[in-house]
């Protein structure tokens, strides 16, 4: 009897909780993968490297997590950026780029200009849409996609960041 008891809880909670946990490892290295591969299209592909000097701070493990340290070039001014990679079209959709401490942290401890760089699409190294976003102009850590179109970019824009 306590076989029966012992197979049937194998079968009723444990499998089950596996296949959640297997999913849930996906996801999560999936998610890694998409932002370790947004970092590089930014580090190789979206600043030109004849205009901006950039700093990979993205191994850096400080509770903010700046991803970039970046200098234009041309006007020598210094900013940083945050990136963030979403999968397929959230032109619809909330995205939630950092947690509460970490805005509240950027809020308050900013001195250098923040950017945060938004990536769209299916491809984390070639995204479809790009935005380029002035932290000042963020009102909290959740960002709703439909306001955003003002700030889109394209690769080898070039961005007057003396204006933000």
């Amino acid at each position: 009897m306590v076989g029966i008891f012992i197979i049937v809880f194998i079968i009723m909670f444990l499998i089950p909780l596996i296949k959640q946990l297997r999913i849930r490892h996906a996801s999560n290295k999936t998610l890694y993968n998409n932002s370790y591969l947004f970092n590089d299209f930014v580090l190789n592909d979206f600043f030109a490297s004849e205009k901006y000097s950039v700093k990979n701070l993205s191994d850096k493990s400080d509770s903010l997590h700046y991803d970039f340290q970046v200098t234009q070039i041309s006007t020598s001014i210094n900013f940083l950026i945050k990136t963030i990679f979403v999968n397929g079209d959230a032109r619809k959709n909330m995205i939630k780029w950092c947690s509460d401490e970490q805005f509240s942290g950027y809020y308050n401890t900013n001195q250098t200009p923040l950017f945060i760089l938004i990536g769209v699409g299916r491809d984390a190294y070639l995204p479809d849409e790009l935005y380029l976003i002035p932290f000042k102009t963020i009102p909290s850590n959740i960002i709703n996609v439909s306001l955003i179109n003002q700030y889109r970019v394209m690769r080898h824009h070039d961005v007057d960041f003396s204006e933000h």
